[in-house]
């Protein structure tokens, strides 16, 4: 006996939700432990998609790796910054190796900074538009 679909054909959604493709997986193999990644290089913008030649996979150090999703342009420029303080942190401590757990927050930082200062800069144009119209 077939299993019933869960929904008809018809029910379906007819539109496409443009989705980044991120995943990761930990395995062990002849005692050592891997993580297997894997990105797509599709920017969808509106109703445009293309593929580019950055990668969505950010090799920080030779053990972390970033995968990004979302607008790139803010991505990038996240990802600089917590590269320098990684680069920073193995200049000043060669042999310390850096932890995901520091990494995660010291990009988790600089997501919240780089939001507050667009809506700084959102309020600020706002109230020069509203100088303006006075």
């Amino acid at each position: 006996m077939t299993p019933k679909p869960l929904r008809k054909n018809s029910v379906r959604r007819k539109w496409r939700t443009p989705v980044t493709v991120c995943v990761a997986a930990m395995a062990e193999y002849l005692g050592n432990r891997l993580i297997i990644a894997a990105s797509d290089r599709m920017v969808t913008s509106g109703d445009i998609e293309f593929e580019q030649d950055q990668r969505k996979i950010h090799n920080l150090t030779s053990a972390i790796a970033i995968m990004v999703a979302g607008d790139l342009t803010l991505q990038a420029t996240i990802l600089h910054e917590v590269q320098a303080w990684a680069n920073e942190r193995i200049a000043n401590n060669p042999t310390e190796w850096i932890l995901v757990k520091d990494a995660a927050e010291i990009f988790h930082e600089c997501v919240i900074n780089l939001k507050k200062k667009m809506a700084r800069e959102a309020i600020q144009i706002g109230r020069a538009s509203c100088r303006e119209r006075v």
